[in-house]
């Protein structure tokens, strides 16, 4: 029976993964990068990993020899770091749905936690910044390749 590695590999995850870890690391490097959008990607590459690696294995596995409540153990401080940072994070679906938000990002929102969860990223921004929000967002999904664009919160969103 194939490890959880080897199924991740066959869904082509790992490379996908690697490579976005490979351009996030060359971005790091760049003069002038926004490490604050930098860090927001590498947490959403980290959650999403954390994700397909949950989701591939099966019952009582860690898949690295570890017991279950391990993994369990180090998910939980995985999401309890994610919720202290003090920027603002937003954990996107592919579909540019906000699958979690952090603490930070709440109040930027002025919103209570799990106000944004389920709602679609452009929901939240000006109208005139929607389109170019959504094609940008389509277009790190479609590649996995790290965008940046300026746009606005709509006020009091929450």
């Amino acid at each position: 029976m194939p490890d959880a590695a080897e199924r991740l590999e066959a869904g082509g995850d790992i490379g996908g993964l690697k490579s976005r870890g490979s351009a996030l690391r060359q971005a790091a490097a760049l003069p002038g990068t926004d490490l604050r959008s930098l860090l927001d990607a590498a947490l959403a590459e980290l959650d999403g990993a954390i994700d397909a690696l949950s989701s591939a294995e099966g019952p009582g596995e860690s898949g690295d020899g570890r017991a279950p409540g391990a993994a369990q153990s180090e998910r939980r401080l995985l999401r309890a770091v994610f919720q202290q940072l003090p920027i603002p994070l937003f954990l996107l679906g592919r579909d540019g749905t906000i699958r979690r938000a952090n603490g930070a990002a709440s109040a930027l929102l002025g919103s209570g936690p799990g106000y944004a969860t389920g709602k679609p990223l452009t929901s939240l921004v000006d109208p005139a910044s929607r389109a170019v929000v959504s094609t940008q967002l389509a277009a790190v999904a479609r590649t996995g390749k790290p965008r940046q664009l300026p746009c606005s919160l709509l006020a009091g969103v929450g």
